[in-house]
């Protein structure tokens, strides 16, 4: 796989992980991450040739997605924030492949949180 596929999804692992550690630790997301994924997107992804659109795209869609999770209060703001954010990195048509992955990992993470807190 070229470079210019995989630097925007691996930057995007990073941040994810980032805001993960700081979410565990104090069930916030610093402003900072989202707003450094958003904008990492939405200029190495045309620099790249993936083009702005789709950039615009994938954090539009999970946008939306994400926003109306967030309004159900299934997902904190945060979250929302962090997820658009993402999609701009992930672009179309890749980025509403996030919310599985992150459903996936929000089980298993949770599972394990329960398991050591021995309510599992």
């Amino acid at each position: 796989m070229p470079l210019s596929e995989l630097l925007p999804d691996a930057l995007c692992v990073i941040l994810c992980v980032i805001a993960a550690a700081f979410d565990l630790r104090t069930y916030q997301i610093p402003n900072w991450i989202p707003a450094t994924a958003a904008a990492t997107g939405l200029i190495i992804n045309p620099v790249l040739g993936h083009g702005a659109l789709s950039a615009l795209a994938g954090g539009g869609v999970l946008l939306v997605i994400a926003g109306s999770l967030g309004a159900a209060r299934l997902l904190g703001m945060g979250d929302v924030k962090l997820l658009a954010a993402a999609g701009t990195l992930l672009r179309w048509p890749l980025a509403p492949r996030l919310i599985v992955y992150v459903a996936l990992a929000g089980g298993v993470l949770s599972l394990v949180l329960a398991a050591r807190r021995g309510a599992a």
